[in-house]
């Protein structure tokens, strides 16, 4: 199967995959093959395509072709490891280097290097326990809480201490992203410090990252930056969206591009934080603690941050 541009992924249709497979039966992609004039028995997926089987599957199965997951995808693995490549190092297929800022203004600061590897991250629907209900609900706090702009309610960087404590350290405090009309969403800390440990480090964002800590965000992205398994999956379930290129990542990373995505109770954490701050208003931020019952999945949930400004 063809390897498709994450940036055209928006366009896809209902019959691309079909097409894909057509075109590749019988307009080879190596110079010198001969065309199969045929459709293929059978498809291999790669594990990272594995929660869009389902999708790719309602166009292809009534051509008779059988689609498998599976674990050994020499051909593939060896154009997605180039592709991938391409993308850390911001190379376009022509082998033409490509300056984010120079196309897209100040939006491009968001393409950050290493960044464009999320498309390759695990689908959230193939996490256990999350279902589409979960994943419907988190979308839904997406949307509330851009739309709230809390970030226009703090004239300064406020690191918000979450109660109850979380049990991986690493969620026990967060704040908000936006001021800077750049970056959208919530980072999440183990400390009030480590925010000023980031915000000291190099321009690069080489800070000095702890090997054993993964640092969670739920960030807002364009579709080129955003798993490609979440956007099959947002476009497959119709589920709402702030705009176009603003679809909501929760993410985890480690030092060395290492990436992880929440569990199924973490994705849960995550929409009650966007439900709280989407309801933020100017006197909580200016007492600096806020007490909120959320409607999440599953039910409703209590929660407290107490704000400790950063210096």
């Amino acid at each position: 199967m063809t390897i498709a541009d994450p940036k055209t992924a928006s366009n896809f249709t209902d019959e691309c995959w079909s097409q894909a497979v057509g075109r590749f039966a019988l307009d080879p992609h190596s110079s010198g093959d001969e065309p199969l004039n045929y459709l293929p028995a059978r498809v291999l997926l790669a594990p990272a395509l594995a929660s869009a089987r389902d999708l790719i599957a309602e166009t292809l199965t009534p051509l008779g072709v059988v689609l498998e997951v599976s674990e050994s995808t020499p051909n593939a693995d060896e154009g997605l490891d180039a592709w991938a490549e391409a993308l850390e190092n911001r190379i376009d297929t022509d082998g033409e280097f490509v300056d984010r800022d120079d196309e897209h203004g100040e939006a491009g600061n968001r393409g950050k290097r290493g960044e464009s590897l999320l498309v390759m991250a695990q689908g959230l629907a193939s996490i256990n326990g999350v279902t589409a209900d979960r994943i419907a609900a988190f979308a839904k706090a997406a949307v509330l809480f851009l739309a709230a702009k809390p970030w226009t309610m703090m004239h300064h960087e406020i690191v918000w201490r979450i109660e109850p404590a979380q049990q991986e350290k690493a969620q026990r405090y967060c704040t908000v992203m936006g001021g800077a009309g750049q970056e959208f969403g919530i980072a999440f800390l183990s400390s009030r410090t480590q925010a000023q440990d980031i915000s000291t480090g190099s321009n690069d964002g080489n800070y000095a990252m702890d090997p054993n800590t993964t640092y969670w965000s739920v960030m807002f992205n364009a579709v080129h930056e955003t798993p490609e398994a979440d956007v099959f999956w947002w476009k497959k379930h119709r589920l709402v969206l702030a705009s176009p290129d603003m679809y909501p990542v929760p993410i985890g990373m480690k030092r060395g591009a290492e990436l992880f995505r929440p569990t199924a109770a973490g994705l849960t954490f995550f929409e009650s934080l966007l439900r709280t701050f989407s309801g933020l208003t100017v006197a909580e931020v200016e007492r600096g603690r806020i007490v909120r019952e959320v409607s999440a999945f599953g039910g409703a949930r209590t929660v407290t941050l107490i704000a400790d400004a950063a210096d």
